[in-house]
């Protein structure tokens, strides 16, 4: 584990002031913009879990640095002979109404998992595809390069197809009660006292 840094004294204020700036609902996360398109504060929790981001793509390429809490990761390779088997599904990302895009089914190979607690860090070249599967209140500090247009994604159902449920539009402002959850487990494991 590295030594906090500006950044992490940065992130740390920001969280011990969540309420003060407006966070959006992303899927998996709420998601604070530092500086637009390019560094993103987020804050993961399994309430905000669609069923294709479980497993899914980018159209970006990003760096990805563990501020608190820890997360394991595992990258996919297609394949033509064999695999597991997923539906999968593109949308239109970064609009309220997740616009679907078209779907098909394909077969994927794990790779090995991989494991991050704060201080490490991992990056994803765009269209890498990826599953993380963090403890509620992991905070990332996200560098991004927006690198194609259009801006879509894809996301993956294992089969037989998971039961759907409502899709979150991206983007929805965060509810202050939702932020006061989420932050407070964040601020939990950066062994800060809740201050709300």
């Amino acid at each position: 584990m590295r030594e906090p840094n500006e950044k992490h004294a940065l992130v740390r204020q920001i969280l011990l002031h969540a309420t003060a700036f407006p966070w959006t609902v992303a899927t998996g996360h709420l998601t604070f913009i530092l500086e637009k398109d390019n560094v993103v504060l987020n804050v993961f929790d399994e309430r905000f879990e669609q069923p294709w981001t479980k497993v899914h793509s980018h159209f970006l390429d990003f760096r990805s640095e563990i501020i608190a809490g820890e997360m394991v990761q595992i990258r996919y390779e297609r394949s033509d002979r064999g695999g597991e088997g997923f539906q999968e599904h593109g949308f239109q990302q970064l609009t309220v109404a997740n616009e679907r895009l078209g779907t098909g089914t394909c077969y994927l190979r794990p790779g090995r998992e991989e494991r991050y607690g704060a201080g490490e860090g991992y990056s994803i070249t765009a269209p890498e595809i990826h599953q993380v599967i963090p403890v509620d209140g992991t905070v990332t500090l996200v560098t991004r390069e927006f690198k194609t247009d259009p801006k879509s994604v894809f996301g993956f159902w294992r089969l037989p197809q998971e039961p759907s449920k409502p899709m979150i539009p991206f983007g929805a402002a965060a509810v202050e009660t939702t932020v006061q959850e989420v932050i407070g487990l964040a601020l939990e494991h950066l062994g800060e006292k809740v201050p709300w």
